[in-house]
């Protein structure tokens, strides 16, 4: 249940030090000044609960070493590393080396592919760079995956996690995923009648060097 006086209060305190905060972790939504920059942040977690406003604090790209966000609707988190009236379209991650986005399930049935990628305004970053990622982790998303689709990644990565549905499988099986030492696909309920998502599955990672269904 949201408690508005602990948001306020916890958003007054992770203000306060934001010129020299490098890590945020958080199991509720914060109350953000829309105008407070976070320049040395590095490592964020936050779990925004049942929160409608999933608000990230304005962040810089080049900075940020690890992003976890867990059950967030995904319609303002890169909107975060772009000033308001830049309408650039790409961010360059320069350091991140984990990227962990657990989708809320709301964000299935209220969001489209572009309310969840530039925050429901049609406008935003068409591509997300990630040179440096090590870990990649996305789950509960049940019909598409918008981060994979706009992501550009590095040629190998230590580790791929995809929790989702076959529907997820399929509407990014045209991609070319990185190599992976490491690799996991959990597949949603009723899933494994469908012997089909094999072939998807094969074909998606053809070239990793583990893959563990």
């Amino acid at each position: 249940m949201r408690d508005p006086i602990s948001e306020a209060l916890n958003g007054t305190l992770v203000n306060k030090y934001a010129e020299n905060l490098e890590q945020l972790v958080s199991k509720s939504t914060i109350a953000l000044h829309q105008s407070q920059q976070f320049d040395k942040l590095k490592h964020v977690f936050i779990d925004f609960g049942s929160a409608q406003n999933c608000q990230l604090p304005s962040m810089s790209p080049e900075k940020i070493e690890t992003l976890r966000l867990f059950n967030g609707l995904g319609n303002s988190y890169w909107s975060a590393f772009v000033s308001p009236n830049d309408d650039c379209d790409k961010i360059v991650f320069s350091n991140l080396k984990v990227v962990n986005i657990a989708y809320s399930p709301r964000a299935a049935m209220m969001m489209t592919n572009d309310d969840i990628l530039h925050g429901g305004k049609g406008k935003g970053p068409t591509k997300l760079h990630f040179p440096a990622l090590e870990h990649l982790y996305v789950s509960s998303m049940t019909q598409n995956c918008p981060l994979l689709e706009s992501a550009v990644l590095p040629p190998s990565v230590n580790s791929i996690s995809i929790y989702g549905t076959a529907a997820v499988l399929r509407s990014i099986e045209h991609l070319k995923l990185p190599v992976a030492k490491h690799l996991l696909v959990s597949l949603g309920f009723g899933s494994n009648s469908d012997t089909s998502i094999y072939t998807v599955i094969d074909n998606l990672f053809a070239k990793t060097d583990a893959c563990e269904k």
